[in-house]
């Protein structure tokens, strides 16, 4: 019976890399990569839940993905521009509502956690490349698109 191949290991039992030498630039891009795809979808903060793995960036540097929040739930989108730390939601209606500070769970029970939720975001968000600037056209009114930020 064959013995199957045992990779090797460091004197701490980790495996060591390939090569014996340290990981790649390229090999940590792919480490990162597997990890961010095994990482959960949905992450909790406060009384919400947010779709982790369909943040996108909008204009302005707005991020957007979609919120489940409450009892009972209610889902809707959620925009947050971590350069003002300010949310905004989306309403039944399609419409975006102002933009305001995120509350706390001392704040609301069916919103809180909201600012858990910036930081965590805010945080560990990666920079959004520079692009040039491109005529904007303006949004029809009630339009789906991110909320435009106003300086507070």
């Amino acid at each position: 019976m064959a013995t199957p191949a045992v990779s090797p290991s460091d004197a701490n039992g980790k495996p060591a890399a390939a090569g014996g030498g340290q990981t790649s630039a390229k090999e940590q891009v792919l480490l990162d990569k597997i990890r961010q795809l095994k990482a959960p979808r949905w992450k909790s903060f406060g009384s919400c839940r947010y779709d982790w793995s369909a943040w996108r960036v909008a204009e302005g540097g707005v991020r957007t993905t979609t919120s489940i929040c409450g009892a009972p739930e209610v889902t809707s989108k959620v925009a947050v521009h971590c350069e003002t730390l300010r949310v905004s939601h989306q309403g039944a209606q399609g419409a975006w509502g102002e933009w305001r500070l995120p509350l706390s769970q001392e704040e609301s029970k069916s919103q809180g956690g909201e600012d858990l939720m910036v930081a965590h975001l805010c945080a560990n968000a990666k920079p959004i490349p520079a692009t040039p600037a491109a005529p904007a056209a303006s949004p029809a009114k009630g339009s789906a698109s991110a909320p435009r930020t106003k300086t507070p």
